[in-house]
């Protein structure tokens, strides 16, 4: 479409007056029900996925939490490591100094990132009580 004017209305902006026109032009009860749906939606938990393990997806506001716990669970996760950085590479240094890895051992992956992690922690306890 050809625009003479040259206006441009950015596509968020747009968004938000046509929802707002839309909710203006509804009478007062059916916004009320239009709401409670959103509502529902968000709060309720979908069917069961066709699946041969037969899991169940979470509900809108359920994921949402979650995604929002695992940001901040990696937000201090960063901090931790980043405050402990050094120390950590010298243990993991010396971890891998006495070790025979070829880095395809998901067992001893496994372990290693399990000392890495309990390293970590150590090192947070111990600037905690200083």
């Amino acid at each position: 479409m050809i625009n003479p004017a040259g206006i441009t209305i950015p596509s968020e902006q747009m968004t938000a007056l046509v929802g707002k026109a839309i909710i203006d032009s509804l009478d007062a009860e059916t916004r009320n029900t239009l709401i409670q749906a959103a509502i529902t939606y968000v709060i309720t938990q979908p069917p069961k996925r066709d699946s041969y393990r037969g899991e169940t997806d979470p509900a809108p506001i359920e994921y949402a939490f979650r995604e929002a716990m695992r940001k901040v669970a990696t937000e201090v996760a960063d901090e931790v490591v980043q405050e402990a950085r050094p120390q950590i590479a010298e243990h993991l240094r010396g971890l891998l100094a006495d070790l025979d890895y070829d880095g395809d051992d998901i067992e001893f992956s496994r372990h290693l990132m399990s000392s890495i992690i309990k390293f970590a922690k150590d090192q947070a306890e111990e600037r905690r009580y200083r």
